[in-house]
């Protein structure tokens, strides 16, 4: 997973432009988690399941990805650094999905396995279609694929002053395991 610090990281900034931010690490243990994943999905099937066309990151698609990256970060409360397409075309494409509703490109995530463990290393959805459902079949597809892969634990960080973010992942059964601090700069 150390090849995603490469990726995401900051330009350099002068030393009085350096910020400390707080992340919580967020973790759940795959075993037993089923039924809750049963439940999400009749739950999103219930909602907008078959509208929402999910896709694998590919050549052709990534300036999607680029698009609905810097729309969605742009309002949310994390500390926001814009995508370009050639770091969206490194990410790895097996792990990395978009989200589609009426044919345009309205969320994604970012998925990466070493091992036993799988880690969600971003999931943001356009501020227009919050709170629909669109992050809980990002996050359906993201518990497939994991689970496909054979992981038994599965780590997030939300930034401390992301507070849907956390409610949301704590509704998937993570819990929070402690703190990391990012000096960006």
């Amino acid at each position: 997973m150390k090849h995603l610090k490469k990726l995401f990281s900051q330009e350099k900034l002068e030393p009085s432009e350096k910020r400390e931010y707080t992340y919580a690490v967020m973790a759940i243990e795959v075993e037993g988690t089923e039924e809750l994943l049963a439940q999400k999905k009749r739950w999103l099937k219930n909602r907008i399941g078959r509208l929402v066309r999910i896709e694998q990151l590919s050549e052709e698609n990534a300036p999607d990805f680029v698009e609905v990256w810097n729309k969605a970060l742009l309002t949310a409360p994390d500390p926001f650094r814009p995508i370009s397409l050639e770091k969206a075309k490194a990410l790895p494409k097996e792990g990395t999905f978009i989200a589609y509703l009426f044919g345009k490109p309205v969320g994604f995530i970012v998925r990466v396995v070493d091992g036993e463990d799988g880690a969600i290393a971003g999931l943001a959805v356009d501020p227009s279609r919050r709170r629909g459902g669109i992050a809980t079949a990002l996050a359906i597809r993201a518990a497939e694929y994991l689970l496909s892969c054979g992981v038994k634990r599965v780590v997030c960080d939300i930034y401390l002053g992301n507070r849907e973010s956390m409610a949301f992942v704590k509704s998937f059964g993570f819990k929070d395991t402690g703190e990391r601090y990012v000096i960006a700069g």
